[in-house]
């Protein structure tokens, strides 16, 4: 575990996951999975109170 992050380079993890700001990802999610997913979860929980402004920013730009 401790050499993994010397072996997965940047470009394989985007590979797998996408990777951005609370403002980006919806935009990439969407460029990636339009048309395949009909829900997405981030990697992250949420807890009340704090991101509140990312949340929002989010969800707003999923709705369009």
């Amino acid at each position: 575990w401790q050499d993994m992050p010397r072996l997965v380079t940047d470009e394989m993890l985007d590979t797998f996951a996408v990777r951005g700001s609370f403002e980006e990802l919806p935009r990439k999610i969407l460029n990636r999975y339009d048309g395949l997913l009909d829900r997405v979860s981030y990697y992250f929980g949420f807890v009340p109170g704090e991101n509140d402004k990312g949340w929002h920013q989010t969800i707003a730009a999923f709705k369009g």
